[in-house]
């Protein structure tokens, strides 16, 4: 179960590496050690808070959301409950993975983007963004625990749908909404 499970979220998980990949080489060829000009810099900061908004959101509605709602849209759970698998198995199985990759995934990029902000987080024209509502989103753990909030969201929604793509929709709307309500009216 686990090797099929693996299998069936391969295409997610060499996705995510690359994309991880791609941030690190990306973030370590920038980093604020180097000349460039302030605006520069300021630019990738504020692009790596919308990168650690962003990467919650694509978690819940592309790994979360057709987690359950595809095995139940094409009726390929009742070959596996039919195996030698329990369905409380099953289910564990596929949400542990998912769950533990994506929340993975999250924590990594969330490391590199303050790994490479912290040099500037001492410098005085950047240092009032710290503690801001916005910025305190995209920071350290916080990520991992909206990619967490993301993906269960998603995965619930799926199950309730039993429809992929209404479930990817109807995610993306509510976690938008709380990535809003949150900064906006709960955390100041």
């Amino acid at each position: 179960m686990i090797r099929l499970s693996w299998l069936q979220f391969r295409a997610q998980a060499v996705t995510a590496a690359a994309s991880l990949a791609a941030a690190a080489v990306i973030l370590a060829a920038t980093s604020p050690h180097r000349g460039v000009n302030a605006g520069f810099y300021h630019w990738l900061y504020m692009a790596g808070i919308v990168v650690l908004y962003l990467t919650p959101a694509m978690i819940g509605i592309f790994w979360g959301a057709p987690l359950i709602s595809r095995e139940l849209e094409t009726g390929t759970y009742q070959l596996a409950w039919t195996q030698s698998v329990t369905r409380t198995r099953w289910l564990a199985v596929k949400l542990g993975l998912g769950c533990l990759v994506s929340m993975a995934t999250a924590g990594l990029l969330s490391l590199m983007v303050t790994w490479w902000s912290g040099p500037l987080d001492q410098l005085d024209q950047f240092n009032n963004y710290r503690l801001s509502p916005l910025t305190f989103g995209a920071r350290d753990l916080t990520p991992v625990g909206y990619t967490a909030f993301a993906f269960a969201l998603g995965v619930t929604i799926g199950l309730l749908l039993h429809r992929a793509v209404p479930a990817i929709a109807v995610t993306l709307a509510v976690f938008a909404a709380v990535q809003v309500a949150v900064p906006v009216g709960v955390r100041p």
